[in-house]
């Protein structure tokens, strides 16, 4: 393939090249910039795309200094669109693809919520004018990308973290706009997805960023902490105060799902890129960098962390090198995880104001288990169900106050048995259907509010749970306990599908969620092979106690999940996750556990 890049040397530029050439050796890449090619002089342009025959344009030259832009008007418009244009005709003349790189200023910043790639365009700017109107140009050619980036920076331009430690070697403080609100990009990043776009037919308009979201005061507290410069104070200000030339848009949050609906991977969070973007640089001017950590630990909230998941995640957390901080109700369940690393603060739901202010470092991810009721009885009590749904609204509330970058609800497929009856006039719900109703109202709280104030939100729906630390009432220890004591267990008939899945590939498939999972979405947690519910049940007796009796068809079959419309492999497609705890060995040992505490059920 033979590819014509524009802008070749610039910051975005410079990665693209090296990273085609690397993962395509076999293309041929030919990169200009304003020396070899002035793009607003037509007949030097289609001069040199009709001398070079590309079968693809990847145009990231542009006029890009904002506020000049708006003393010089007409030399921007050339450059962003006339010269556009000149590079889409002789792209169009010789057949090639076409890809565009644009920018968030084409919208004015007024959402609430994050810009979808199909909402109306209001540029506030000069520069997002042009850009807009060079996006509208590039449309119309079939095969065309649009990709808007924003906030970008790499290791061979200018950019605003090496600005701001450049300036740390000068000032003692530093005013930094703290009222808009963005997604910093690392053009490494950017170039992976880059190349797998122009090496596809997947046209269309994209948004690509790294995830999550800050400000640019935030940003720059991050980049000092990283790079270990301690002793320059930040000062928030407004951008009215500021006083730019150019207005910039307040809220430049931009929806990825376009990626994910294409299947191109999402980029890492941008505090990750921003570190490795600050290794690269200390290895080129240490001087800006005086102290960066080898390595950062990465920090977590975990609500309900003396629960049967919380506890597990807990463990899973700090075993990963992390630093938690655990809400819990019962501290002694968290004696046998001490570490310097873990944090336990007494407390429920009315007290999480407290728990939360006592915090005052970024948080990487908040675990959200904590729910009053989870079986039996809990069920049918309405009120607590509902509060909890509200409480976990309440949780989202604190963890944006604070800064946390993404939040994770563990929710319950009963919500999908629960949905089902929304449709259907012949219904007959179980008592279930009120925890499974409060769950879905927690995720819809939890989501919507997510969107509106950009903070990065998933949803794992936990299939049916066994393993060890469970005193709960769930059918797997009741079913196992009365395997134990030689009581014949009383069950379903159990012809429908179901899914059971193990304690450690839970807290597995909620850590990918937090390091890989896809902004916004809800993801099935189950082993991901479906049998019946006799079937599952007849092989946990068949690991058990062989040949022992079980009084099927004891109780009506009075649940029904369709699987039909739900992807049970989404979460592992996005991530990675994979169930790999050993069935047999994971009954085995959850009824060891369940017969050293057998008097507690």
């Amino acid at each position: 393939m033979r590819i014509l890049v524009t802008g070749a040397n610039g910051q975005l530029g410079t990665d693209l090249v090296a990273e085609i050439k690397s993962k395509h050796p076999e293309d041929v890449v030919l990169g200009i910039d304003r020396a070899d090619c002035d793009i607003v002089d037509a007949d030097a342009v289609k001069a040199i795309v009709s001398r070079l025959k590309p079968d693809a344009i990847m145009h990231l030259a542009a006029y890009t200094a904002v506020d000049k832009a708006e003393q010089e008007p007409e030399t921007c418009y050339q450059i962003n669109v006339t010269g556009t244009v000149n590079l889409l005709e002789a792209a169009k003349a010789v057949g090639a693809k076409f890809l565009y790189i644009s920018t968030d200023y084409c919208f004015d910043g007024e959402k609430p919520g994050i810009y979808e790639v199909a909402d109306i365009k209001n540029p506030l700017s000069i520069y997002g004018q042009t850009k807009s109107e060079a996006e509208d140009h590039v449309a119309m050619y079939d095969r065309h990308f649009i990709v808007r980036l924003s906030w970008a920076f790499g290791i061979h331009g200018k950019n605003f973290p090496l600005t701001m430690l450049k300036l740390a070697q000068t000032h003692k403080v530093i005013n930094v706009v703290n009222d808009q609100t963005g997604s910093p990009t690392f053009t490494e990043d950017a170039s992976v997805v880059l190349d797998e776009m122009i090496h596809s037919e997947k046209y269309g308009t994209y948004h690509l960023t790294n995830e999550g979201f800050v400000n640019w005061y935030h940003y720059t507290q991050e980049i000092f902490r990283l790079a270990g410069i301690t002793d320059v104070t930040v000062n928030p200000i407004s951008a009215k105060d500021y006083g730019a030339a150019a207005k910039r848009p307040q809220n430049s949050g931009l929806d990825k799902s376009c990626l994910d609906q294409a299947g191109f991977k999402r980029l890492p969070s941008w505090q990750d890129a921003l570190y490795r973007y600050l290794t690269e640089l200390k290895a080129v001017e240490p001087s800006l960098v005086p102290h960066l950590e080898m390595k950062k630990q990465k920090n977590y909230i975990v609500t309900g962390a003396n629960g049967f998941i919380g506890h597990a995640m807990t463990k899973k957390l700090l075993g990963e090198g992390g630093k938690v901080y655990a809400f819990v109700t019962d501290e002694e369940a968290m004696k046998d995880l001490a570490c310097d690393r873990l944090v336990v603060l007494k407390g429920f739901f009315a007290d999480y104001d407290r728990l939360f202010a006592s915090i005052h470092e970024p948080i990487d991810c908040l675990f959200h288990f904590a729910w009053k009721g989870v079986w039996g009885e809990a069920f049918k009590n309405y009120r607590d169900q509902m509060e909890d749904a509200a409480f976990a609204g309440d949780t989202m509330r604190n963890a944006i106050k604070i800064g946390v970058r993404k939040f994770i609800l563990a929710s319950s497929i009963n919500t999908l048995e629960t949905k089902k009856y929304f449709y259907e006039q012949d219904i007959k719900p179980r008592y279930t259907n009120i925890y499974g109703t409060a769950k879905l109202a927690a995720e819809m709280i939890c989501k919507t509010v997510a969107y509106q104030e950009h903070i990065e939100f998933n949803c794992g729906l936990i299939a049916m749970a066994y393993g060890e630390g469970n005193f709960s009432k769930m059918v797997p220890n009741v079913f196992m306990t009365s395997l134990i004591k030689g009581v014949t267990p009383k069950l379903i008939e159990g012809k429908d599908l179901y899914d059971i899945i193990y304690i450690g590939d839970i807290v597995n498939a909620f850590y990918a969620m937090s390091e890989k999972g896809a902004n916004m979405k809800t993801y099935y947690v189950g082993h991901q092979e479906l049998k019946t519910f006799k079937e599952w049940f007849s092989e946990i007796r068949d690991i058990l106690k062989p040949g022992a009796d079980i009084a099927f068809g004891a109780y009506p079959t009075d649940n029904h999940i369709d699987y039909e419309h739900i992807d049970i492999k989404e979460l592992s497609r996005d991530t990675g996750y994979a169930a790999s705890s050993d069935f047999a060995a994971g009954i085995k040992s959850t009824a060891d556990w369940l017969s050293k505490n057998i008097e507690r059920f």
